[in-house]
């Protein structure tokens, strides 16, 4: 849930922030309460009008942040709608973070595709990478690192899948969907 706060204009003390919560907790804690009462009184109306295919893969939370941000009086479709920014947020940092993900952007801007085995997929992303020296040195590591993120490379549009280990090695195909 996204929360937006004021700006601090004068910073205070650890002891006088400490103080002024103490005093202020119980009217903090009632007003959660009545948030998720009317939240949660919310609920099955916004169950009943959100089409399944809007929600994401953690359905419930969908429903229960969209009842929340309702009983906020926020516009129907506000939460899902962060929920959704937060999620491509997230994609881009893990894409961004990973020499991996990189290479295999770069990659299949040129190749459109691979299908070998794991070590095989290292070294020829290894030539795609931007900084060699941050790249997986062994296909265990290589390995590894394209699991983790397998899912926010789909997000984008390449699909990976990495097969069980046969005598060879772990098989892999890399395709753009």
């Amino acid at each position: 849930m996204l929360i937006q706060m004021s700006r601090i204009e004068a910073y205070k003390s650890k002891s006088k922030l400490m103080a002024d919560f103490n005093e202020r907790k119980a009217y903090i804690f009632h007003d959660m309460l009545k948030l998720m009462s009317e939240a949660l009184q919310l609920l099955p109306e916004v169950e009943d009008s959100i089409d399944a295919s809007e929600l994401p893969r953690l359905a419930d939370l969908g429903c229960f942040g969209e009842a929340v941000y309702r009983a906020l009086e926020e516009k129907p479709g506000k939460f899902l709608e962060h929920f959704r920014m937060v999620q491509i947020d997230g994609i881009y940092s893990t894409l961004e973070s990973s020499t991996v993900a990189v290479a295999a952007k770069r990659y299949v801007e040129e190749e459109k595709s691979f299908e070998g085995l794991v070590g095989e997929l290292r070294e020829k992303l290894e030539d795609y990478a931007e900084d060699i020296n941050s790249f997986p040195k062994t296909s265990h590591a290589f390995g590894r690192e394209l699991r983790r993120c397998v899912p926010a490379l789909r997000k984008v549009g390449i699909n990976i899948v990495v097969g069980s280990r046969n005598r060879y090695g772990f098989p892999v195909t890399l395709r753009v969907t």
